[in-house]
């Protein structure tokens, strides 16, 4: 056993051991900067059913990204950069590309452009890897396994672009909670009952998707629910909304107050 070890330790050589912990080390540090986002906002996303566990795509990307610098290492070891310069040019290119996305979707939030660079990151991978078989083949099939990887990470953001087109813009102050075609005003059918004091608020940094599943269990004053039944009282001409922020519904509203602003503007109160 401790031949084994001694062995192993000698193949390990420095060159190997750098070329393994850049992307690594790299990868490491774009992880723990998206470690709260990734917390706290990609749970409020709504996602495939196929969509793997959360920790699995941490051990995955471990286990790519050291495959990918032995890769490196084996195309290095043919003549170094000078003589294998356009296949490690595509390799860091398509690393480059690969530490980007985590920091356009879980920093920046910006789903349709994650999308574009995790394309242009499959694009690069899938010449690395030609360009890597072509120095040495081992080096080219051994990163198969993160091509398809990359196919399937395509394939999850797609899905989950399409499925929270709103998912990272921030809210403007005079915007609605339940802005949207999708969304249920009071005296809609679906909108559920409605008790207590609206609970979801409103900052800068609030989203749209975060808003809107926050809001589904908000509600008017207790007083507003006793003497006007939504669906019932409030006027027919009723077809847009009046934002009010949730967190400005601080007091109760009056019967008469609330009666006023609905009647005078022609619309909803939504909060």
């Amino acid at each position: 056993m401790g031949s084994t070890v001694s062995s192993l330790i000698h193949q390990i050589t420095w060159p190997k051991a750098i070329a393994v912990a850049i992307p690594l080390g790299l990868g490491s540090i774009i992880g723990a900067l998206q470690a709260k986002p990734t917390i706290d906002w990609y749970p409020t996303l709504d996602k495939p059913s196929w969509t793997p566990p959360a920790p699995l795509f941490g051990q995955a990307w471990s286990v790519f990204y050291a495959v990918m610098g032995y890769a490196s290492y084996l195309v290095w070891k043919q003549g170094g950069i000078e003589a294998q310069k356009r296949p490690l040019t595509f390799y860091g290119l398509q690393l480059v590309f690969n530490l980007l996305w985590p920091v356009t979707f879980f920093l920046r939030k910006k789903l349709g452009q994650a999308q574009i660079v995790n394309l242009a990151t499959l694009a690069l991978a899938s010449a690395t890897a030609w360009e890597f078989y072509k120095v040495d083949a081992f080096a080219g099939k051994i990163l198969l396994p993160y091509l398809a990887w990359l196919v399937f990470a395509n394939a999850l953001n797609y899905s989950i672009w399409k499925k929270n087109p709103g998912a990272g813009a921030p809210l403007s102050a005079r915007e609605s909670l339940y802005e949207g075609e999708d969304k249920k005003n009071p005296g809609n059918e679906g909108y559920g009952p409605l008790q207590g004091r609206a609970s979801a608020s409103y900052s800068p940094q609030t989203t749209r998707t975060s808003v809107a599943r926050t809001a589904k269990s908000a509600a008017v004053p207790r007083v507003l629910l006793q003497q006007h039944s939504f669906g019932q009282q409030l006027p027919q001409v009723c077809r847009r909304t009046l934002p009010i922020k949730a967190h400005a519904v601080a007091r109760p509203l009056t019967s008469r107050r609330f009666s006023a602003m609905t009647h005078a503007s022609g619309r909803c109160l939504v909060v």
